[in-house]
């Protein structure tokens, strides 16, 4: 009888044990081969993951690329000479690639007809005279741009660091020698960091990223162009007034 009791405690005690250790502290079992708190992980799982800080050496970094790229003498420094040679190249592929564009036989020689078909491939803005000279002087650079990357920093830098003219390279001269070396550069780049850096710790993080949501989604409000109307709704001109003003043009660049 003794015996039956204590084997019955011992049963009792043991199924005990093995509840307790298959409930989480909720007191509710696990299915088997679930891991605990498994629902809560997957869902923190599938959650964005925020980017990490960027520290003020990786800006430093870009701007160095930014200055190695534009030194065509690979002396250490830049000139406005440089600036402007660097601009002129960029304006004559421009060029090239818009003249060959137009010049549909290659016969090296725009006629009028081919400035107008050019021309209408713009749609009804570009028969705008306003709109029109906006479209063409964009296509000519008149600075020196910096792609910094196409992920998210690489976006953020491209806002933050200021395309390459002759102003700027002006105003990174400190001490007015006519060049201006990498140091000089990040230290007049780094003003556009500093403004950002609300606590000024060298870090950028995301609350501190202007318009950041917009930057993660590929692109914000202000990326948009500025048409009050959709492009479907865009008025155009009579026919009659959008060959005339294609013809003046032409007149112009002719």
């Amino acid at each position: 009888m003794a015996f039956g009791v204590m084997l019955c405690v011992l049963v009792t005690a043991t199924s005990h044990e093995a509840l307790a250790q298959s409930a989480p502290l909720g007191g509710i079992p696990q299915s088997a081969g679930t891991p605990p708190g498994g629902a809560a992980n997957r869902i923190r799982s599938r959650m964005p993951k925020a980017p990490d800080p960027i520290p003020v050496a990786k800006f430093d970094k870009a701007v160095a690329r930014q200055h190695r790229e534009a030194d065509l003498d690979r002396d250490g420094y830049l000139t406005i000479k440089e600036v402007r040679l660097s601009i002129d190249r960029l304006a004559d592929e421009a060029i090239a690639i818009r003249f060959a564009a137009i010049d549909t036989d290659r016969n090296r020689i725009i006629e009028f007809e081919e400035f107008a078909d050019w021309q209408k491939t713009m749609g009804s803005r570009a028969l705008s005279d306003l709109s029109a000279a906006s479209i063409n002087q964009s296509m000519v650079p008149s600075e020196v741009p910096f792609h910094a990357g196409d992920d998210f920093k690489g976006r953020i830098f491209g806002r933050m660091i200021r395309p390459l003219n002759a102003s700027l390279v002006a105003q990174a001269d400190a001490n007015l020698d006519g060049k201006v070396d990498v140091l000089e550069l990040q230290t007049i780049q780094r003003r556009q960091f500093a403004m950002l850096d609300a606590n000024s710790d060298g870090f950028l993080v995301m609350t501190e990223f202007p318009n950041a949501r917009g930057d993660r989604a590929g692109g914000t409000a202000e990326d948009a162009p500025h048409n009050p109307l959709p492009p479907s709704r865009t008025p155009s001109p009579p026919p009659e007034t959008a060959r005339a003003r294609i013809a003046a043009q032409f007149a112009e660049e002719d």
